[in-house]
């Protein structure tokens, strides 16, 4: 009998912990971008020439973007862009606020404190949502464009000047 309720008691601890486990703290699904199979290596080279070309829109002809692409990408830039310039408004709008309680004769640290916090987040939603716009014209292109995006970058750059080995040859 006393077995019997340690084995029930275990199980249903175990059963709590891992329903526990599933959810995140905040309670909101966990939220993830499928990039594909060995995408990790070329992901942060795809995201900054994503931001440098307006989300690969000024590579539409080199990566040969299809109709559907290059729609799916314009929505993309223009939602960003948008979101982009009513949330740095806001931002200006907290900082002109900040001043203001920096101006007076009596000036209230916790007021400032909060409204500091405020600017500051408004500058991550804005790094955040970049972010989650590159990594959704990403998602956009194909394997093949993903590869010759990367090809086209290599190609751009120029040819790094070799460093000196620093060993002296035979035939010097």
């Amino acid at each position: 009998m006393r077995r019997s309720i340690l084995v029930m008691a275990m199980v249903t601890l175990s059963s709590v912990l891992t329903f526990a486990q599933q959810k995140p703290p905040d309670g909101r699904p966990k939220q993830e971008v499928q990039l594909g199979r060995g995408m990790s290596l070329l992901a942060p080279g795809l995201m900054q020439v994503g931001l440098e070309t307006n989300f690969f829109l000024r590579l539409a002809d080199q990566i040969q973007l299809t109709d559907k692409q290059r729609a799916a990408l314009e929505e993309i830039a223009y939602g960003y862009q948008k979101y982009n310039v009513q949330r740095l408004a806001d931002r200006d709008v907290t900082d002109a606020e900040l001043q203001r309680l920096l101006t007076r004769d009596n000036i209230d640290l916790d007021a400032v404190r909060a409204k500091v916090r405020e600017a500051e987040a408004i500058t991550t939603d804005v790094k955040i949502r970049m972010i989650e716009a590159v990594l959704k014209a990403v998602t956009t292109l194909t394997h093949e464009q993903h590869l010759k995006v990367m090809i086209l970058i290599q190609e751009l750059q120029p040819p790094k000047e070799r460093a000196p080995s620093g060993r002296i040859s035979e035939y010097e």
